[in-house]
This record gives C-alpha cells, sequence and structure tokens, in this order.
C-alpha cells in the first residue's frame, strides 16, 4: 500500500519480467540471478497493469518460452492474471509468505517464546521445501485433535489449512529449482519502495 496525497491509502500493483543469468547465457540448469529485469507498478489500477504487464510479457517474447515461471504470494487476483496473461506459466507459491503464514499459526497454536514453534515452522518450511503440501496437509489434520476446543487455535489452524489447501498446486519448488527459478518475490518487493 502507498500512502497518496489525493485519496490516502492505495495499492500499489508491481511486476517484474526477468530471465534467469543463466538461461540468458544459455545453462538452463543452474540456479542463478535475475537479469534484464523489466518492472511494471501500477497504483490502484488493473486493468491498466493488466495491459503494461501483457505488453511488457510480449516485449520480452515470454508467450513464446515453453518455460515460464510465475511467483507470487497467495492472492486469487496474482493466479487470475498468471492464467490469463501466461497460462502455462509454472505458477510457484511465494515462499516468504508461506513461512510468514506458517509462523502466524504455530504463534497462535504454540505461543511466541515455546520451544517448539521454530521446529514447527523449520517442519512445514523443509516440507515446501520438497514439494511436499500433501504432507502439510496431513500434519494440519493431525494437528486439529490437538487444539481442542478453543476458537483462537482452531481459526488459526483452519486458516492456515485452506491457504496451504488452496495453494497446494503451486508449491512445486523442487521444479522451480530445476529450472533456476527463485521461490521468493523478494526482485518485486524492493521495487515497491521505488514507486
Amino acid at each position: 500500500m502507498v500512502h497518496t496525497r489525493e485519496e490516502a491509502w492505495k495499492e500499489a500493483q508491481v511486476g517484474v519480467v526477468s530471465r534467469t543469468s543463466e538461461a540468458c547465457a544459455g545453462n538452463d540448469n543452474a540456479r542463478g540471478g535475475l537479469s534484464q529485469p523489466h518492472r511494471v507498478a501500477r497504483l490502484a489500477d488493473r486493468k491498466g497493469f493488466r495491459t503494461a504487464l501483457g505488453d511488457v510479457l510480449r516485449l520480452q517474447g515470454v508467450t513464446r518460452h515453453t518455460r515460464v515461471v510465475w511467483v507470487g504470494d497467495g492472492a486469487k487476483g496474482n493466479w487470475s492474471l498468471c492464467e490469463s496473461l501466461c497460462p502455462r506459466a509454472l505458477q510457484i507459491l511465494d515462499g516468504y509468505p508461506l513461512v510468514e503464514h506458517a509462523q502466524a499459526c504455530a504463534e497462535a497454536l504454540l505461543g511466541k517464546k515455546h520451544p517448539c514453534t521454530a521446529l514447527w515452522v523449520e517442519r512445514i518450511k523443509q516440507l515446501a521445501w520438497q514439494g511436499d503440501a500433501r504432507e502439510i496437509l496431513l500434519e494440519l489434520r493431525a494437528c486439529r485433535f490437538e487444539v481442542g476446543a478453543c476458537q483462537a487455535h482452531q481459526d488459526a489452524l483452519r486458516a492456515f489449512y485452506r491457504y496451504v489447501l488452496g495453494n497446494r498446486n503451486r508449491m512445486n519448488y523442487p521444479r522451480a529449482r530445476e529450472l533456476g527459478a527463485p521461490i521468493g518475490s523478494g526482485a518485486v518487493e524492493s521495487q515497491g519502495e521505488r514507486i
């Protein structure tokens, strides 16, 4: 969100279209940094953002590529945008919000300073890194019996379960790594400061 003089807070929509440095050099299997970034940003104008992003994708020849990775947070708008602009892309859930959601759930269930909180989050990270969303969901289901009748605990667990369930097909981190693609949107997040 960006504070503007005219209308108070507006949502900043930011995208970065880039290639991995190895893809540019011809080595598609190595993992590396991003190069040749093209940035797109709009304030609270979804249609304008979609048009501008589509133009950059066409300029970069993305529609001709067979291997495109689209990294986004769990917002449904990111995925509908991907499906309309780049339907063959491998959709990857940004790993950082996933960890943040896991942390929030663990703190709600166990407490911020409980020694098992960090272990629980680390377990979620390991399973996610392996691309095992199914196992995460099974473990979250098993937790239902442990949280008891506390409504706050049930709500936290249910919210995280829904987040993982809704994004389970976007947690193919092993494939993203294989392609040399990032699994986080740090390149985009850092652009928000430039708007």
